[in-house]
């Protein structure tokens, strides 16, 4: 009689700590599925060229001094494939998401 209880004693707390960590890995799913951001928002946001506009300018005015212009000069180009770097008024361009 005690080993059987004993046996649904040790039962009992095996499905205790089986549910608990059921319970755990959906919460942390959940905590981790709310904190991814929206993809969207990585995939840049156009730009249309202004007569004088630079990539230097662009970035400043854009990103702010925060941030390394230079780095962000490289990214710009990077993301729109550019050679020289060399804008043209009215032409569109995809500013990068940085973090």
């Amino acid at each position: 009689m005690r080993d059987a209880r004993r046996r649904r004693l040790r039962g009992l707390m095996r499905l205790a700590v089986f549910v608990l960590i059921v319970v755990i890995a959906i919460w942390i799913s959940v905590r981790v599925a709310i904190a991814v951001p929206d993809v969207r928002v990585f995939d840049g946001r156009p730009y249309t060229v202004r007569a004088g506009d630079t990539l230097w300018s662009i970035a400043l005015a854009v990103y702010g001094h925060e941030r390394d212009p230079r780095q962000v000069v490289y990214e710009i180009e990077q993301e729109n494939h550019f050679q020289d770097g060399s804008l043209r008024e009215g032409q569109r361009i995809v500013l990068p998401y940085l973090e």
